[in-house]
């Protein structure tokens, strides 16, 4: 029975932090400010406004480290939601030009 079953480790911890974050969709039409409560290298879970409906692909740009994670939304409760990175970047080092708006969405948030 799958419930008797002790839950999977993770690959890799979680670290509880607070961080700004910003999630971008449809090519940086649509943006809106998170917080990162918890964070590794595989993946975040992230806290934002209520009544926010949005996709399960997306961008996480962390604020505070300059990075940022395309990512795919595996779970939602209330507020929160569970995100698992696909990749993973510098918004300085964009790998590809069409990215720009990730670096756009970090630099208006870290020069407030």
């Amino acid at each position: 029975m799958a419930d008797s079953l002790p839950p999977k480790p993770r690959r890799s911890p979680r670290n509880r932090v607070l961080l700004m974050g910003c999630v971008c969709y449809s090519d940086g039409l649509h943006q809106f400010e998170c917080s990162i409560k918890d964070i590794s290298d595989e993946g975040a879970r992230i806290a934002f406004p209520g009544g926010l409906l949005f996709p399960d692909q997306i961008y996480l740009v962390v604020i505070n480290r300059k990075s940022a994670h395309q990512a795919v939304v595996m779970w939602r409760r209330g507020r929160e939601a569970g995100l698992k990175f696909v990749r993973s970047f510098l918004v300085t080092e964009l790998p590809d030009p069409s990215l720009g708006y990730l670096k756009r969405a970090w630099a208006d948030r870290a020069l407030r």
